[in-house]
């Protein structure tokens, strides 16, 4: 029998790691909701009724709200999110001990260039510096974005 031919040994599965899509902003909420004034929405953000959601701004005093997706859709299904906070790390952190700035532009659904405007504002640092072109971006510890998304929940 050729190796073809021959079937594969069983294996255990690898253990599926379920991703969350990248954090919802206000408007994509809003869009979402549909029946629902912005003033509605941060109200349910800032009571709870939205459980997981992140403050992403630079610097300023408007804030620049995301909302986990899976949260949104507890909220609206009526129940309770019993997300807890390794939960929430799981979905959005990849296990990768450095994180490109491209990626977590991609997380947070902001411009790479607001993660720059982070790390100038002292919310995140470098682990390593990035160069120009393909492939050259800058990286960020993954303890420091959790840190991060720790301190910016909006409680």
């Amino acid at each position: 029998m050729n190796a073809i031919a021959e079937p594969l040994p069983a294996s255990s599965p690898a253990p599926l790691v379920r991703r969350s899509k990248p954090l919802l902003s206000l408007s994509g909420v809003l869009s979402l909701l549909g029946n629902r004034s912005q003033f509605q929405v941060l109200r349910e953000i800032d009571s709870g009724g939205i459980l997981w959601a992140f403050d992403c701004r630079a610097a300023g005093p408007k804030r620049l709200l995301r909302v986990l997706p899976a949260a949104l859709a507890d909220f609206m299904q009526g129940r309770d999110c019993k997300l807890q906070w390794p939960d929430v790390v799981a979905l959005l952190v990849p296990p990768e001990p450095r994180l490109c700035v491209a990626w977590l532009a991609h997380i947070l659904n902001v411009t790479p260039e607001h993660i720059y405007n982070l790390v100038r504002a002292k919310a995140l640092s470098f682990c390593a510096r990035g160069r120009r072109g393909r492939g050259g971006s800058a990286l960020v510890p993954r303890n420091d974005f959790v840190r991060f998304l720790r301190q910016r929940r909006v409680l």
